[in-house]
This record gives structure tokens, sequence and C-alpha cells, in this order.
């Protein structure tokens, strides 16, 4: 079986600047161009050409944007193994509301300077005309008529959780036309698009596009054989957490490499209301038994909570891996897990593997929880703190002083009753450490200001998994 290599910790930090530079060298030539090809219309501006000027460099700048946010949204695997899916999903979120405001800026003011062209204030029409007769500025308008619609669709949808995810995601797909439509718009219709350096531009982004999408179209067509896993075996944790342990007796390359504190994207496809993708941490360790996955799951809605439940033999369609969080745990000197809940996972992954190789680095964990009850794989963390560099502090926010002093001790574990601030953190560790931190949104944020206020880590210096796309 061909084994999968991921980039190093410090080739990913050279290709994400080298996508960082591409970006921004694509604005900035889009830009330069719009500038250097209007001087003379700048110098001295009319209402007319002002507007219509302004309406194109929306145009210029929203094919930029499009093509990254396409390229953001489709998984792409040289760029995900370099920023991570969870970011990548914020940003193509963030990015795509952008995009469709630069169209709709385009559209809006090449209106208004066409309507004074014709001897009007604001002719309305054109926003909507569908008129066969000038069909290359009909293609432009049903691509943006498709962009507000993928994207209120998606809003509602995967932001709100008003839709069901088919109902959004299928028509989502449809910003592939829109894109292609508003390419070929930009070239029919326009007048810059033709000529240097715009064209040149205009061919690369289209070819991205195109290029990115057929790579897609492929993995689609080729994934099933190879991504789909079988439930082996059903552990119950705790009360509402469980581990699935699934099992591909062909071998997937791509997970065989899996790095400790990646996560992968799961659904049922032949199970009615389990169809749709969720993302798990792969909670085992990285470098044993790659025909084999565990998945820990906490109850939290309607799929969790049927997922849990099902039989082995089970076909799971398993995608990934994703992620670059933890990546660089053994470049590190000292490591500072904070987990909440089942956020826990991706540091297990990381001690497990610690373990395993018998590569670690000294490591405080600091885990928050509700209740005893509610800690899963604590007989396997006492165990962890005897053969590891590794120190386990579990905070336990409904639990008194007097119900932990019935707790046995284990060295290396020390349990605390309330919850993780900023001065049992400060009496925890000095603020030179590397920190890691999982849980939930509004954990996550209580935790970084507790970091920032009292021991003056900034938000940059905190590695976060952010699994709440």
């Amino acid at each position: 079986m061909e084994r999968i290599e991921h980039p190093t910790p410090a080739r990913r930090r050279v290709l994400a600047r080298i996508w960082l530079l591409a970006f921004c060298g694509m604005l900035a030539v889009a830009n330069l161009a719009f500038v250097f090809t209007r001087l003379d219309r700048l110098a001295s501006p009319t209402l007319i050409d002002a507007t219509g000027d302004l309406g194109n460099f929306f145009a210029f700048n929203g094919l930029v944007l499009l093509t990254a946010t396409m390229l953001m949204g489709s998984r792409n695997p040289w760029i995900e193994g370099v920023f991570g899916l969870d970011k990548l999903m914020l940003w193509h979120r963030t990015l795509g509301i952008l995009t469709v405001l630069f169209f709709c800026g385009h559209t809006g003011f090449r209106s208004w300077s066409i309507s004074m062209q014709r001897g009007r204030t604001y002719d309305l029409s054109l926003l909507y005309s569908l008129e066969l007769a000038e069909w290359d500025v009909v293609m432009g308008r049903v691509a943006l008529f498709l962009m507000i619609a993928a994207a209120t669709l998606a809003l509602l949808g995967n932001r709100r959780q008003i839709l069901r995810y088919k109902a959004w995601k299928r028509p989502h797909l449809l910003l592939y036309a829109a894109a292609l439509l508003g390419f070929a718009h930009g070239m029919l219709h326009g007048d810059d698009l033709p000529t240097a350096p715009f064209f040149w531009q205009w061919a690369l982004l289209l070819g991205l596009v195109l290029a990115d999408a057929l790579r897609r179209l492929r993995y689609v067509l080729r994934r099933d054989p190879e991504r789909v896993w079988s439930v082996e075996a059903v552990r119950a944790e705790t009360r509402d957490t469980t581990t699935l342990f699934l099992r591909h007796d062909g071998g997937c390359p791509h997970f065989a490499a899996r790095r400790p504190g990646q996560f992968a994207v799961v659904r049922l496809p032949r199970v009615p209301h389990l169809d749709e993708p969720h993302p798990f941490t792969l909670s085992g360790a990285a470098a044993t038994e790659p025909n084999r996955l565990a998945l820990t799951v906490k109850v939290a809605g309607d799929f969790t909570e049927e997922f849990v439940r099902v039989m082995p033999g089970t076909q799971v369609l398993c995608e990934g891996p994703y992620g670059v969080f933890c990546s660089d745990v053994l470049e590190q000197e000292r490591l500072v897990f904070i987990a909440g809940g089942v956020g826990a996972t991706p540091f297990l992954s990381v001690l497990r593997t610690f373990a395993v190789t018998g590569r670690a680095v000294p490591t405080l964990f600091v885990w928050s929880n509700k209740r005893r009850r509610d800690v899963f794989a604590a007989d396997e963390l006492a165990d962890l703190c005897a053969r590891l560099p590794l120190r386990v502090v579990h905070f336990l926010s409904r639990e008194t002083p007097e119900s932990l002093a019935e707790i046995p001790q284990t060295p290396g574990v020390t349990h605390l009753p309330g919850r993780v601030d900023a001065d049992r953190l400060a009496s925890l560790c000095d603020g030179c450490e590397s920190f890691h931190l999982c849980g939930p949104e509004a954990f996550q944020e209580s935790v970084l200001r507790c970091l920032e206020e009292r021991l003056d880590v900034p938000r940059r210096r905190v590695s976060r998994e952010l699994f709440f796309w």
C-alpha cells in the first residue's frame, strides 16, 4: 500500500507564505493594471466614467476573490494540507460573502453608468432584465443571481441550521456554473479582459477554477471504494460519549499516513438521516494499525444520537484525514493542552502516539468537564502519566472538594473543583509553553482571555481546533 506523506511543519509554513503571496499578488496585479490603464480618466473623471470604472474595479477583484473562495471550499489537498480544513471553511464562508458583495457592487455601479449614458438617473431594469438580445449581459446577471441564491441558502443551512444539508448543498454546487458564466461574461462583454495583462490573469484564474473542479469531480467519482470503512466495534465511554472503531480491509494510504490530531469527515450514505457529513477527530494513535480508525463521539444532536447506535458491519464513508492541528508538537520544548469536554480527543491521539512511538514532549494536559462521570479514558491517562513526561489536571465544574476527596490519588493526576480560570492557569504554567486549545467556542474564548490577560500569551500563539465550523 502506497503511503501518502504530509508536508512537515516547516514546509507547511513556507507553502502558507507562498499561497498568501500568490493571492495578494493576484489582487495587486488586478488593481495596478486597473490604475495604469485609466490614468487619463482618473486625472479628470466624469461621473459616468467614475461609476463605470468603479464597477470594473469590483469585477476585477471579484474574480480573484471568487477563485480563492472556490479553491478554499473544494477541499483541495494542496491547500488543505497547508492551512487545515477547519480554517479553510471559516475563510470560505467569509470570503464567499465578500465575493457576492463585490459582484453586487460591480452590477450596481455598471448599471448606474449605463443608465446615465442612456440619459436616465438609474434604470432598475438593468439589474434584472433577461432580454436575450443582450445575451452576454444576461450571462452576468444569471451568474450573480446564482451566487446570491447559493450564498443565501448556505447561510440559512450551514450557519443558521434552518435548512437540511441537501436543501442547501446541492444548490451550492451551482457556484461552478455561476463562475463559468461570470468568466464568460467578463470576456465577451468587457473591454478590459481581452487585453493584456487582464487577459492573462483571466486565463490563469479560469484555468485554476476548471482544474480544481475537474479534480473534485474525479475525486467524488472515485472515492467510494477507497473511502468506505466498516464499523468493527462500538464502545461506550461515558453516558453520552462513545468510541466507534472502523476497519478498512483493503487499506487506505491517506489514513495510513494520518497525523495525531487530525479529523475525518464522516457520513453514512446508505442510512437515512445519517448521509450528511460531520467532522470527528481520529482519537486513536496515529502510528499503529493503518487499517483501523477510532472516532470518539459525544451525543450532541440528532446525527450523533443515531450515529453512536450503528451496528458493527455498517458501512461509513470516511473522508480525510484533514487538519493541521498539533502537527508541530514534536518541534516544541513544552506543551500545554487545554480541552473542554470531548475536545480532549485530538490530545488523546497525540498522547497515545507519544506512547507508541516513544517520542514525547513534556506535556501538561488541562481537561475541563462537568462531573467525574463525564471523564473518559481516565485509567489510560493515569497509565500514560507513568510512562510519559505528562501531568494531567482535571477541572470539574460541578464537583465539590468533598466529592473529589474520595478519588484515589494517582501520581501525575490532579482533580480540582470549578472551572478553568486565569489564576489557576497561571499556577500551572508560566506562559512560555506551546499552547493548544480544543473545545466549544465559548470555552475557547474564555481560555484565550485568561491566557492573554494573566500570562500575556497572545491569541496568535495559541493553536486552536476550530471544530465549530
